[in-house]
């Protein structure tokens, strides 16, 4: 009996004709944890039968017959373009999916005449199951959080804070203001002087202000455990303890791009390589064997977005654990933030002329505002997007197409860093700003120097 109910088992795997309704031996839905809210998502099975007749199979007998657990069995992937796939028995089979009225249907795609597998997602699981008459298989799989048809085990949504650090980093994070201290080149009387300094934030500006360094520059300035970080002249990577207004070398060498991640410091060399370091500046490693390497940021789940120069100046996202590279865009892209499920980025469409685009990273879909910008910059903080064009027009996230209505009128300003409260901006001289109101409000830009 094994050995017939094997085979028709295997020709069923062969035909991909599948499916089920859910058993009543799965597990019970977990009390916390990813909360699905269609079949879109990751999904690991948990019970499985198949019947016959009076023939059944339960997901021990299943289990006992293959020498595997059912999650080893079988394990459903759906994006959210309607696409997806389903491993089974060591065979991947390509699926689309549908939805109507609250039930999905999953097809092996090319296969039209085949029999559909139909499922219902209730309590955080999904059962599915396929009957052709004959012969039934039902499957009941549990949500393990949401999966992106563009990058394998992409599942991140950066908190608000993440959002402003993100902006801050793309817009050369040339100051940074931790426990109402402002560091940053802010420190000489024109572009050429600019110096390193820390001042106390004041409501009419800043005070009590020390020059670090002398004539040379900041940038990619981070805080990590009571420590601002950063790139000094692209010379030397440099830290200084909150509060305090004296810097100290951790690493000698071109350096851009700083940041800490982990107990390491990643940083571009020369070469504009990712390499890293660790927190005594010792111990140098090459992260990604590319050649210049833009606009590099390392997310909080490992994974590294940077713009690849030789590759058409294209948006890329690099996993440091799995050492996989997906390519995002396919144009010259710019300023790359992710806000959401998207990533917002500007298109260079010739000149000095720069569309802005949304990209969802989950279902791969692009979208792109009407109209065109002057500059490649833009700014995401509390849940609305800056653009540097005059009046700094800012749009709540669900406008963000809308760039063509704004007003365009006033003083032009680039955003420099922000942590959601003071603003550094910065104009086309190079003098630096204050700002304490939010940027669509009436308010104060304060001087404090280049």
């Amino acid at each position: 009996m094994k050995k017939i109910l094997l085979m028709m088992f295997l020709s069923i795997v062969l035909c991909l004709g599948m499916a089920g309704c859910g058993g009543d031996g799965g597990e019970a839905p977990e009390a916390e944890g990813p909360v699905a809210e269609s079949v879109a998502g990751d999904w690991e099975c948990i019970d499985m039968t198949m019947t016959e007749g009076d023939a059944e199979m339960t997901k021990d007998d299943l289990e006992e017959l293959f020498g595997a657990q059912v999650k080893d069995l079988a394990h459903l992937t759906a994006y959210a373009d309607g696409t997806g796939k389903m491993l089974f028995m060591e065979e991947t089979m390509i699926l689309t999916w549908t939805e109507e009225d609250n039930k999905y249907t999953l097809k092996v795609k090319g296969d039209d005449a085949g029999t559909p597998m139909v499922a219902e997602l209730a309590d955080n699981q999904l059962s599915m199951q396929m009957d052709d008459g004959s012969m039934k298989m039902s499957f009941t799989f549990k949500y393990l959080g949401r999966t992106s048809v563009l990058i394998d085990g992409w599942d991140l949504q950066l908190t608000d804070e993440e959002v402003v650090e993100m902006s801050s980093f793309m817009a050369w994070g040339e100051s940074i203001v931790v426990d109402d201290m402002l560091y940053g080149s802010f420190g000489g009387n024109t572009w050429e002087d600019g110096s390193f300094s820390a001042a106390k934030v004041k409501k009419d500006g800043v005070g009590d202000r020390a020059v670090m360094a002398e004539g040379v520059r900041a940038s990619t300035l981070t805080e990590h455990d009571g420590y601002i970080y950063g790139a000094l002249g692209n010379a030397e990577i440099i830290k200084v303890e909150a509060g305090d207004s004296k810097y100290e070398t951790v690493y000698k060498g071109a350096c851009d791009y700083v940041q800490v991640y982990g107990d390491r410091i990643y940083f571009t060399d020369e070469n504009y390589t990712l390499c890293s370091i660790d927190m005594n500046g010792k111990d140098k490693k090459t992260e990604i064997d590319k050649k210049d390497m833009y606009y590099v940021y390392v997310l909080p789940n490992g994974m590294v977005i940077y713009q690849d120069d030789p590759d058409g100046e294209s948006i890329h996202m690099y996993d440091l654990k799995a050492a996989k590279d997906n390519k995002l865009t396919d144009v010259v892209s710019h300023s790359p933030v992710i806000c959401g499920d998207y990533l917002y980025y500007t298109e260079a469409v010739g000149g000095e002329a720069y569309e802005f685009c949304r990209l969802d990273l989950y279902s791969g879909k692009l979208d792109k505002a009407p109209g065109t910008m002057d500059n490649s910059e833009f700014f995401i903080e509390n849940g609305k997007i800056i653009f540097p064009i005059g009046g700094y027009p800012a749009l709540a996230l669900e406008d963000w197409n809308k760039l063509n209505e704004t007003n365009a009128m006033g003083l032009i300003l680039e955003v420099r860093s922000s942590n959601g409260e003071v603003k550094i901006m910065s104009d086309s001289t190079g003098e630096m700003y204050l700002r304490h109101a939010a940027f669509d409000e009436e308010g104060e830009n304060f001087k404090i120097g280049y």
